[in-house]
C-alpha cells in the first residue's frame, strides 16, 4: 500500500480521496447511506518511504488525497474519492480519470482500507487486477489493468451494477486484494 498510496498519492491516490470531484460527489455505485465518514482518516500520513500523503474529508462524505508538495510547493497530484462500507469492510473508490466527452468510461482505483493501532496506522490493499478480470468476464463492462509503473490497479467501469457486484464479492475474498501497504500518521 505504501508504494501504491505513495504512487497514487503522487499519481493516483494522492488527492484521490477528495470526495470524488473535490466537492461532495459520489460515484453512483452505492447509496450515500453506505458511505464511511472520511474524517476518521483526516490528516497527514507517511508511507514506508517517508513520503507525505495528505488526506482530508470533504463536504458530502468525500475525501481529498494530495501528495506532498514538490520543489515548487505545488502538490504532485490531486484526486477525489469516497469511502464505502460493504458488509463491514471499508472500500475506497478514487476517481483517476474521466473522459466522458469522448464516450469513455470513468477509471477508478479501488482499495480496502483498515484503520489500526488506535488510528495511528492506515492499511491500504488495492484490488488485484487479475482477480477482477477473472471475476468480471469479458462482457461485464468492467476491465482492469496494472498501472504502467506497477504501483496501482486502474479499473474502467462501464457498468456500475457489475462493479457493485464485484466489490461485494471482493470483500468476502481475501485473495481479491493485493499486498497491504501501511501508512503511519505523521506526528
Amino acid at each position: 500500500m505504501m508504494r501504491t498510496i505513495s504512487t497514487l498519492s503522487a499519481m493516483t491516490l494522492a488527492a484521490a480521496t477528495l470526495a470524488l470531484c473535490g466537492c461532495a460527489a459520489g460515484s453512483g455505485l452505492f447509496p450515500k447511506d453506505q458511505r464511511v465518514d472520511a474524517e476518521t482518516i483526516d490528516g497527514d500520513w507517511l508511507d514506508a518511504d517517508g513520503q507525505l500523503v495528505m488526506l482530508d474529508s470533504t463536504v458530502g462524505g468525500g475525501l481529498s488525497i494530495v501528495a506532498a508538495p514538490g520543489d515548487n510547493g505545488e502538490p504532485s497530484e490531486q484526486y477525489t474519492g469516497v469511502l464505502f462500507d460493504i458488509n463491514g469492510v471499508t472500500v475506497m473508490e478514487v476517481l483517476l480519470s474521466t473522459d466522458l466527452q469522448r464516450g469513455n468510461a470513468p477509471v477508478y482505483h479501488y482499495a480496502r482500507l483498515d484503520l489500526q493501532d488506535s488510528g495511528r496506522s492506515l492499511v491500504h490493499q488495492p484490488l488485484r487486477s487479475d482477480w477482477l478480470n477473472d471475476q468480471a468476464g469479458a462482457a461485464s463492462g468492467v476491465r482492469s489493468e496494472q498501472a504502467d509503473d506497477g504501483s496501482s490497479v486502474q479499473v474502467t467501469v462501464g457498468d456500475p451494477g457489475a462493479m457493485r457486484g464485484l466489490l461485494r464479492r471482493a470483500v468476502r475474498d481475501d485473495g481479491a486484494w493485493g499486498e497491504p501497504e501501511t501508512l503511519t500518521r505523521a506526528e
